[in-house]
């Protein structure tokens, strides 16, 4: 589980680092959840390309990959149920920062109720289309 404790390490020392902004959080929060979903298919898959450790276990002794499976299908709901206001406010986040960069129907225009803006859609278009 070496492997395992890296990747997170990655995670934790990329969330702690100096001069971050929350948009900077959801989008490494955002990779490392793609990334999970590649190490449950590098297990599932039985090539460890990203689980060396777990490979050179596997010609010693016997290893349990289902359990190792399970824990990250574990591991990938807690990160989904911890993290559940960045899957719902993530995107207005890089709205708001690099709105000209922002793929509208990705945003979830019931967060920007509270604006009471009946155009919003439209004013986003002329948002994006001005320099």
């Amino acid at each position: 589980m070496a492997c395992r404790h890296t990747h997170l390490n990655e995670l934790n020392l990329r969330l702690q680092g100096a001069r971050q902004t929350v948009l900077d959080l959801y989008e490494n929060w955002k990779a490392f959840v793609v990334k999970l979903s590649c190490f449950s298919w590098d297990i599932r898959t039985l090539t460890f390309r990203y689980f060396q450790h777990i490979k050179e276990l596997l010609t010693h002794s016997s290893v349990s990959v289902d359990e190792i499976g399970i824990y990250m299908q574990e591991l990938e709901s807690e990160f989904s149920d911890r993290f559940q206001d960045f899957q719902r406010f993530g995107p207005m986040l890089s709205f708001l920062i690099k709105s000209e960069k922002f793929n509208e129907s990705d945003l979830d225009l019931s967060v920007f109720q509270w604006m009471d803006v009946e155009d919003f859609e439209m004013q986003l278009i002329q948002l994006k289309s001005s320099e």
